[in-house]
């Protein structure tokens, strides 16, 4: 493919990175707007492949870019559309800010295993995930490139185990902890909602009390869990209250400033708890 063809309704203007030649910048040519277009080799009946296509277009979830249209190109080459995404790459950001605090990582980790979680559960694996797949967009990490279609069993398997394999790469790079114990802990697919996060809990606490200089400091005896919630309440209806007076007084920097202060209470009353269920939306971005 070269830049100035059409595919559909989009007409391709450059390449999304330069050793990637599956991705292109495309701009639609009714409305204007750019999106990211992605062209995949078919290695199955064109029918086929359709049918695979509707259930991976079909998974929706927060930590994944969902795919907006596809389609058939010449018989030969699939093609999907996204939202383009201009944020960096995992792997660019730990290039650029080095390896993040313990806890920023765990929230990274648990946000991509609640998104592989949904993505197993419904049938649909990626296969080749890399840290180069992962993408900051609007303060939270997005799973980029779904579309490789996987029609048999044993392909499902293969790329179910690679998308396991990631989860432990992910883990030995975010908290330095072995990837192994992750794979060895996680069952393909997950039977029950929160098997992904439960297994990397299991596998991290594991390494930890192995390991106690894996450990997060813990915080002062009298910050209960009970005075954390308390806290994390009060803080969450003065931080609504300082929105709308910033909607009025357009002092929306007061407002997240609150947020943060909010954010990290709750993660800490969290961490008090002892539950894995602490991958919210955006709250993993504000530490790193």
């Amino acid at each position: 493919m070269k830049t100035g063809e059409v595919i559909a309704s989009y007409q391709l203007e450059a390449r999304l990175g330069e050793d990637d030649s599956r991705a292109w910048r495309a701009r639609h040519m009714v409305s204007g707007q750019l999106f990211r277009l992605d062209l995949w080799p078919i290695t199955v009946e064109a029918p086929a492949y359709i049918r695979a296509m509707k259930a991976i277009a079909s998974l929706r979830h927060q930590f994944i870019s969902s795919i907006l249209e596809f389609g058939v190109h010449d018989g030969e080459l699939g093609w999907t559309v996204t939202h383009l995404v201009s944020g960096p790459t995992l792997q660019e950001r730990i290039h650029e800010r080095g390896r993040p605090p313990y806890r920023a990582g765990l929230e990274l980790c648990f946000a991509v295993a609640r998104a592989l979680e949904s993505a197993h559960g419904h049938g649909v694996y990626h296969g080749q995930l890399l840290l180069g797949s992962c993408v900051w967009a609007d303060d939270r990490i997005l799973l980029t490139g779904w579309g490789q279609v996987h029609i048999d069993e044993a392909a499902k398997l293969e790329a179910g185990k690679a998308d396991i394999d990631f989860m432990g790469v992910l883990t030995s790079t975010m908290t330095e902890t072995p990837p192994a114990p992750v794979r060895a802990l996680i069952d393909t697919p997950p039977k029950t909602s929160g098997a992904y996060r439960r297994a990397l809990a299991a596998a991290l606490g594991a390494v930890a009390s192995s390991d106690p200089s894996t450990l997060v400091p813990s915080p002062p005896l009298e910050a209960t869990s009970a005075t954390a919630l308390r806290r994390c309440i009060c803080l969450r209806l003065v931080a609504c209250t300082i929105y709308v007076l910033g909607l009025r007084l357009q002092l929306h920097n007061m407002y997240r400033m609150c947020e943060y202060y909010v954010h990290a209470m709750y993660i800490t009353y969290i961490h008090l708890k002892g539950t894995s269920e602490h991958t919210r939306t955006h709250t993993h971005t504000l530490f790193w």
